[in-house]
């Protein structure tokens, strides 16, 4: 099973006040491309159980978790640095 991450958010322009904001990623190039679809879809119905709404979904394709330069993540990093805070603490 593939897993992504679902970051909860608070973003004061989105129409709920519980948001969520995905990261999916696979490693390789050598890895099915699809799998980043799998975490998508994953992430999506964790949120929408939890009464969330995916305001953003963010990917990283065919870079490796080692990778520190990561342009997705860099966008998550540049979000979680915002003030007020987007994220409250909770993720998965």
């Amino acid at each position: 099973m593939a897993w992504g991450l679902v970051l909860l958010a608070r973003e004061p322009e989105a129409a709920s006040e519980n948001c969520a904001v995905i990261y999916a990623r696979f490693s390789t190039k050598h890895q099915d491309p699809r799998s980043i679809d799998d975490q998508v879809r994953n992430c999506s119905r964790y949120a929408q159980d939890e009464g969330l709404t995916a305001i953003l979904v963010v990917k990283d394709e065919a870079i490796s978790g080692i990778a520190e330069d990561r342009p997705g993540l860099d966008q998550l990093r540049a979000l979680a640095k915002k003030q007020p805070p987007l994220f409250p603490g909770r993720n998965r």
